[in-house]
């Protein structure tokens, strides 16, 4: 399936009721754990089987998000960060080592992407869920290069400040005490000095409670991570896309 299929087929299902089958799917998926539930829903309703393929399209990836309701904006916006992918101990040190941008993981995972908003908020019924226009995002397309221009300016940020971080940790500028430690034993480094990069974190791998593993300064030592979309960054792409604005949804 292409990309734009996708694109097609979910707005055909944008803004209407879960059907009763639709609804039944979504409670077996959650009933046997699985956190995927919503993106495997979405992948449904196009016709994708679930597999381990790097893609879930023939051109490019399907990347669900939650959004509620902002009743002081009177608005839908993004209620979660946004997991784009999750790499290997081997690719976290190809990262840290210097690997560019376009030949990233989280790159491929974008350059064609097609971001869906799901509107399910914390503590209402699977019925109740509504998808949302998908938003299509490419690489090639010059009204969308801000946003991978951005997501680069950053990458290269956190890659430099990682670098830093082991630096000053070997040379001995640093020393354990200095260091934050999770209850997984997973190590950072705080760089207070640092701008807090607006468009993606990396956290490690794991559930919902994990803290980040580069925000703000915080730096991975070792370990696998995910990169993230921020929700300011994801906001931003639905408000140029006409979607999200003080006015509501358009």
């Amino acid at each position: 399936m292409k990309l734009q299929e996708a694109y097609d087929i979910l707005s055909k299902n944008s803004n209407r009721e879960l059907k009763a089958e639709e609804v039944s799917y979504i409670k077996q998926k959650r009933g046997q754990k699985n956190k995927g539930s919503t993106g495997l829903y979405v992948e449904h309703i196009c016709g994708i089987p679930p597999g381990p393929q790097t893609l879930d399209c023939d051109d490019g990836e399907i990347k669900s998000f939650k959004v509620e309701y902002k009743s002081q904006q009177g608005c839908v916006a993004p209620g979660e960060l946004l997991r784009v992918t999750t790499i290997s101990t081997k690719a976290t040190a190809t990262f840290v080592e210097g690997q560019p941008f376009l030949e990233s993981r989280f790159f491929k995972k974008l350059e064609n992407v097609l971001l869906e908003p799901v509107y399910r908020p914390a503590g209402v019924d699977v019925s109740k869920w509504m998808l949302h226009e998908p938003i299509l995002l490419r690489y090639s397309n010059p009204e969308d290069r801000w946003f991978y221009d951005l997501i680069e300016r950053d990458y290269n940020i956190v890659q430099k400040r990682i670098n830093e971080a082991i630096r000053e940790y070997k040379s001995g500028q640093r020393i354990e005490r200095d260091m934050a430690q999770s209850k997984r034993g997973t190590r950072y480094l705080l760089k207070r000095e640092d701008r807090y990069t607006d468009s993606f974190v990396l956290k490690k791998h794991g559930g919902a409670a994990d803290k980040p593993i580069c925000y703000d300064g915080i730096t991975l030592i070792h370990g696998s991570m995910a990169f993230m979309l921020t929700t300011s960054l994801v906001k931003k792409v639905m408000e140029k896309k006409g979607f999200y604005s003080s006015r509501g949804v358009q």
